[in-house]
């Protein structure tokens, strides 16, 4: 399933000045927020927020990453088909 994040609090430092450098939204989810790779379906940025769409599996919720994601983003299920 595929989940839709809006992430609106940047973390370590991290401002939104630094997203003027395309492709960047990605480095942050993965090296700041510790989510791997093969879960990331979609980033982009728009206007202070990153927006992230993640294929969820069962086995997620329990992850250390997952838990700070949930912190730091709104989540909205059923997102996508």
């Amino acid at each position: 399933m595929v989940t839709l994040f809006e992430i609106h609090t940047l973390t370590k430092g991290w401002t939104w000045d630094n997203f003027a450098i395309e492709g960047i939204e990605l480095d942050y989810c993965c090296d700041v927020l510790n989510i791997p790779n093969e879960y990331i379906e979609d980033v982009w940025y728009e206007e202070n927020t990153i927006m992230l769409e993640l294929e969820l599996s069962d086995d997620v919720h329990s992850r250390k990453w997952f838990y700070k994601l949930n912190k730091v983003a709104i989540q909205h299920e059923d997102s996508a088909a």
